[in-house]
């Protein structure tokens, strides 16, 4: 099973509703989820009503994460959507997206590396799933780097809320 590998954050503004989308992408071990949640947990400080969608949960389903990002918008609940996977208009799927913004989270390939290591001992993964685990980080970590973006955070020089709050700062209030 291969684990993706880069952080992303698209926000997606929509002219019919307040509503906003910040897209998470990246590789496993990045901190996509982690930041995902704490992200969600400072933007709910501000009274205002957001959910996280885990890719992982929509059965890793371009479809379904269009469709479940949708139904919580027209319930005027902002969106921040965790997952590790991204290709090129996948944004322009959502209905009514106006404007993006693109931010990668990562991290050096050696940490991401370790990070898996820990995992792989954490979760108690056989030799087989490691393996692959393993390979999906390189694998995906290179192909992250063609993907576009508006703002870069290395996960291996940032905090948690210190990356929320470089985040923070590019999302209109």
């Amino acid at each position: 099973m291969m684990l993706h590998l880069f952080i992303v954050l698209c926000g997606t503004f929509f002219m019919s509703q307040s509503a906003q989308v910040i897209m998470l992408m990246g590789p496993s071990c990045a901190g996509k989820s982690t930041l995902s949640k704490h992200l969600c947990e400072q933007l709910k400080v501000k009274h205002e009503q957001w959910a996280v969608i885990d890719f992982d949960d929509v059965s890793e389903s371009i479809d379904r994460l269009r469709q479940a990002t949708d139904n919580l918008l027209k319930k005027d609940i902002n969106v921040i959507i965790d997952t590790n996977t991204y290709e090129d208009g996948m944004e322009k799927r959502l209905e009514n997206a106006v404007k993006i913004i693109k931010i990668i989270v990562t991290a050096p390939l050696e940490v991401l590396l370790e990070r898996d290591e820990k995992r792989t001992h954490r979760l108690k993964r056989d030799e087989e799933r490691a393996f692959w685990c393993k390979h999906f980080v390189i694998e995906s970590f290179h192909r992250s780097l063609t993907w576009s973006y508006d703002l870069i955070i290395n996960s291996a020089e940032l905090s948690i809320s210190q990356a929320c709050e470089v985040i923070l700062k590019h999302i209109p209030s």
